[in-house]
């Protein structure tokens, strides 16, 4: 009798540990046997938004954009890649270190080129409505950097003495759209132009172009030599090195224009250097679209009006500068005129 009533107790306690267990805070444990929740879901979301396996919700996947979370402003214009391409002129004719250009300046004089370089800042591209957008110039040393581009048109042969390295065109981005026309300004923009050389960018330390501690940056350095007809150094045929030899240096007839902020006083240290003279143009050519045209760059225009047998120096100063009013910069204010003769479209 006592073996049949311990059995019986066995029994039923086996029976009592079949139930169903105390549901979890989280819900049914993962039930799916009809209760009020689905399996997986949290009781405060509904089964079509349930996070994937794995994650919470609101969570984003790896390398996915949370829609939700990114509104129109902050997402930006789509952005497009854009460059803008230069061509050296003399005239008609292709500029190129080591050639006679014969019939140039006042006189019809023959030069051959020295050095031909110019910063470029203010960049911005047209639309059809007039609309005048900035380009975001890429950080590509040592030609460009965050507002500024560096042109090299010369190779440092022949004559020309500067650099080897030579850059004809300047990259960045602009909103996706059509465009129509350019501006932009020969020079360096203030927060750069004066300060400590070494830490600056690399565009900004190419060898000519740095002026002063206080004035800052040549913006534009063009320079030519008169070439004399009969002389062994100088009358190769055109297209040859016309300026092997250094005494062609010596003849009358060496002409520059270096552009810069002159009438500038204050405190490098501080940071509240200011120039009397910007001597920045502001250049407009319409009819220029980016994927077709180039921007043509006349140095003999750029000297049209200056006397080339004679040694005609401009440095930005006080004294009379034929070749600042051809860049569209008033010889007196050093502020922009509303034209210039120096570049073209093609």
């Amino acid at each position: 009798m006592q073996r049949s009533t311990l059995a019986l107790l066995i029994v039923a306690q086996t029976l009592a540990g079949c139930g169903d267990d105390e549901p979890s805070a989280h819900g049914d444990g993962g039930r799916g046997d009809g209760g009020s929740q689905d399996a997986g879901v949290r009781p405060d979301m509904d089964a079509s938004t349930s996070p994937p396996s794995g994650l919470d919700a609101g969570a984003v996947p790896d390398g996915a954009v949370n829609d939700a979370a990114l509104s129109p402003a902050d997402a930006g214009p789509k952005m497009q890649p854009v460059t803008i391409r230069f061509a050296g002129r003399v005239g008609t004719a292709e500029f190129a270190c080591g050639t006679r250009y014969p019939n140039q300046g006042s006189t019809a004089a023959t030069i051959t080129p020295v050095d031909f370089r110019f910063f470029v800042q203010d960049l911005k591209l047209l639309t059809p409505s007039g609309e005048e957008v900035p380009v975001a110039i890429d950080r590509r040393d040592p030609w460009q950097a965050e507002g500024v581009a560096l042109i090299d048109l010369e190779n440092s042969t022949g004559s020309c003495l500067a650099t080897p390295g030579t850059n004809r065109e300047i990259t960045g981005r602009v909103p996706e759209g059509s465009y129509v026309g350019i501006r932009f300004a020969n020079g360096v923009p203030e927060s750069l132009n004066h300060g400590e050389l070494t830490a600056l960018p690399p565009v900004l330390q190419s060898p000519g172009m740095q002026w002063s501690w206080l004035l800052g940056f040549r913006f534009v350095k063009a320079e030519v030599q008169q070439v004399l007809e009969g002389r062994a150094d100088a009358g190769a045929p055109a297209g040859t090195d016309a300026g092997a030899d250094a005494a062609v240096r010596m003849v009358p007839g060496f002409a520059l224009v270096h552009t810069g902020a002159v009438g500038c006083s204050g405190n490098v240290s501080l940071g509240n250097v200011q120039c009397s003279k910007p001597n920045r143009n502001a250049v407009r050519l319409d009819g220029f679209n980016p994927d077709r045209n180039v921007i043509a760059v006349d140095l003999g225009a750029l000297f049209g009006a200056s006397d080339l047998t004679k040694d005609e120096q401009c440095h930005s100063g006080a004294e009379s500068c034929a070749p600042m009013a051809r860049l569209g910069i008033d010889d007196d204010t050093g502020l922009p005129l509303a034209d210039q003769k120096v570049y073209r479209v093609e």
